[in-house]
């Protein structure tokens, strides 16, 4: 059985202290702009998921506002009791593992999820999540990073890295994912471009792109 290695997001307070201060002294960088992009293209297709469940929220994101837009009705889940401060009536410690994720899930019951920029550090089976979110009709949208063998070491999930990332895409494209490729501004539908440093937006939404 492979040893599976938590992430820093899960584990320390400390860490995601300051993961909060860096993001919020250097502002949107260019995967927050992709995703506010993406997120726009939503609100213009008049998309509205009440109930949401912002998972990995942080204290605070530049896509809050959008995100609220689409799932007015919004919980946003961390790892850390810290999120109840920052967000006093909607944040929720929670940390989602294999034994969890899907009770957790039938008592929220979400119409959306949200997952930007800690998808990778989540260690659940997201080909178990991904099926069953497809078999009960939930939205998920998601930022998906190719990285490198080595970071198993460190906490990432192992469907964000080689022939398991490849095995994850099939299973998107299955359940009629679409994976927007942020480097060269298209969707992909071929599994050999999940290559190392690569990094996608997924969803399952059903928009316009503009």
């Amino acid at each position: 059985m492979k040893t599976v290695f938590k992430h820093a997001y899960e584990t320390s307070l400390k860490q995601n202290i300051k993961w909060f201060i860096k993001r919020t002294i250097l502002g949107k960088n260019d995967v927050d702009a992709s995703i506010e992009k993406y997120l726009q293209n939503v609100i213009v297709s008049n998309v509205i998921l009440k109930k949401g469940l912002n998972i990995g929220c942080g204290y605070y994101t530049p896509n809050d506002i959008n995100i609220k837009r689409i799932s007015p009705k919004l919980i946003n889940a961390d790892t850390m009791l810290l999120v109840k401060i920052f967000r006093p009536f909607s944040g929720k410690k929670l940390i989602l593992d294999n034994e969890n994720w899907k009770c957790h899930l039938q008592l929220l019951n979400p119409h959306a999820i949200y997952c930007f920029h800690t998808f990778s550090f989540i260690q659940i089976n997201w080909i178990e999540l991904i099926n069953y979110l497809a078999s009960n009709k939930i939205k998920f949208v998601f930022d998906w990073s190719i990285q490198s063998p080595s970071e198993l070491g460190a906490g990432v999930n192992r469907y964000c890295v080689g022939q398991d990332s490849q095995q994850f895409f099939d299973v998107l494209i299955e359940n009629n994912f679409k994976v927007l490729d942020l480097s060269k501004h298209c969707e992909q539908t071929n599994r050999d471009a999940i290559i190392v440093g690569s990094r996608f937006i997924v969803s399952n939404f059903n928009i316009h792109e503009n």
